[in-house]
């Protein structure tokens, strides 16, 4: 197995001319966004909230997940891989995090962030190997599979994988609202 390479893996999973750096991709298809609901009146506190409430930008299907199913592929096969799970820096798969919610911090508060959980629950490929989700077992050892078998795992990965990863960050953005947010906003 190849070793991870973040940057590489970004390229490979999005979009052309998508910036690779997270917090440029989030803000040039953000802005645009945002310019448009200011126009029309739609851009009210928890709107904002939503769109500038975090510090760091978060990939709900995250690169290193992926990352074995761009390999040793065809560029109009990787192309069919990037429409099919919505990977990478598209605006779709980026959100902004508080620190706390996204990484951690270790402090008195203890907030439950999105990658300790995802990493207990088995959801990243850095999970221990007894706790990670078979479907990412599989695609670790999938770099050298047919683009065929590739897809059927991005499937499994779609229906078995990303709903509890969206789970997993809405337990975390719960958390941190109910042990940090509520305690300093409100």
């Amino acid at each position: 197995m190849a070793s991870f390479n973040r940057e590489r893996s970004k390229k490979l999973q999005s979009p052309n001319g998508i910036q690779l750096k997270e917090e440029t991709a989030w803000a040039g298809q953000i802005d645009p966004v945002i310019s448009d609901m200011v126009a029309n009146g739609e851009y009210t506190s928890p709107v904002r909230e939503l769109f500038e409430g975090g510090d760091q930008i978060h990939h709900i299907k995250g690169v290193r997940a992926l990352d074995m199913l761009f390999q040793n592929n065809t560029a109009e096969q990787n192309e069919i891989l990037k429409q099919q799970l919505g990977s990478g820096n598209t605006l779709m798969n980026l959100m902004a995090l508080p620190q706390r919610a996204h990484q951690g911090v270790k402090d008195e508060f203890n907030i439950e962030s999105v990658h300790n959980l995802m990493r207990e629950r088995g959801l990243e490929q850095n999970s221990k190997a007894g706790v990670r989700h078979e479907v990412l077992d599989e695609i670790n050892m999938a770099g050298d599979m047919p683009f065929e078998y590739k897809q059927h795992l991005a499937d499994r990965y779609l229906s078995e994988v990303h709903p509890k990863v969206k789970d997993t960050i809405d337990d975390a953005l719960t958390d941190y609202e109910k042990r940090f947010a509520a305690d300093i906003f409100l």
